[in-house]
C-alpha cells in the first residue's frame, strides 16, 4: 500500500485493483462449486452478498481515512476491537440470539487487551475525528459479517465471496471515480 500511495494511487484506487485481480479467482471458485446451479444460487443470498461487499468497501475506506487523523493502532484497535460487539448486540436484540457468559468473557478480554495495547505510552490519540470515523467503520465492519453470514444460508462460499468481491470492487472504482482519482498512468 505505502508503495503505491507513494506511486500516486490513492486507497481507493488500490482497493480497486485488488478486487478487480481477485474477480477472476473468485468467479473460477464460484463455477467451480456450482456447475449444476445458477451462479446466483437459490433465493435472495447473492443480493445479500452485493450488500456485504458495499459494507466492506465502506469498513475499509473509513479504516483508511481514520488512520490519516489517528494512528494506525488506534483506528485499528477500535475497528477491530468493536465489530464483535456490534454484531453481538445486533445478534441478541434482533435476532434473539443468546451469547453465554464465556462468550462475553472472550469479548471483554480482547477489548481489554486491545484498549492496554491502544492506551500505550505513545499511543497518539489525536483531535477524535479518527476514533469517529473508528467507530463508523466497526459499524460497517459488523454489516459485512452480518451480511455475510446472511448470504450463506442460501449461497455456497465460493458463490458468495464471488458476488462480495465484485459488488466491493464496483464500489471501489466508483470512489475513485468519483474522487478524481486516477486508475491508470502512476508516476514511475
Amino acid at each position: 500500500m505505502k508503495w503505491a500511495v507513494a506511486g500516486g494511487a490513492t486507497p481507493a484506487t488500490v482497493g480497486a485493483y485488488r478486487l478487480l485481480f481477485a474477480l477472476p479467482g473468485t468467479y473460477l471458485l464460484a463455477r467451480s462449486e456450482s456447475r449444476h446451479t445458477r451462479l446466483r444460487g437459490q433465493g435472495n443470498g447473492w443480493l445479500w452478498a452485493l450488500l456485504a461487499g458495499v459494507f466492506f468497501f465502506c469498513d475499509v475506506w473509513m479504516w483508511h481515512a481514520a488512520m490519516g487523523m489517528t494512528s494506525a493502532a488506534n483506528a485499528t484497535f477500535i475497528v477491530a476491537g468493536l465489530c464483535p460487539i456490534w454484531v453481538a448486540l445486533f445478534s441478541i436484540l434482533v435476532r434473539g440470539q443468546r451469547y453465554r457468559w464465556l462468550g462475553w468473557l472472550g469479548q471483554g478480554l480482547g477489548l481489554a487487551g486491545a484498549l492496554i495495547l491502544a492506551m500505550a505510552r505513545g499511543a497518539r490519540v489525536g483531535n477524535g475525528y479518527g476514533e469517529a470515523m473508528s467507530m463508523l467503520a466497526s459499524f460497517c465492519y459488523a454489516g459485512f459479517t452480518l451480511s455475510l453470514g446472511q448470504s450463506r444460508r442460501t449461497l455456497l462460499a465460493g458463490q458468495a465471496l464471488f458476488w462480495f468481491t465484485l459488488s466491493s470492487c464496483t464500489c471501489f472504482v466508483l470512489a475513485s471515480l468519483a474522487t478524481g482519482a486516477s486508475l491508470l498512468g502512476f508516476d514511475d
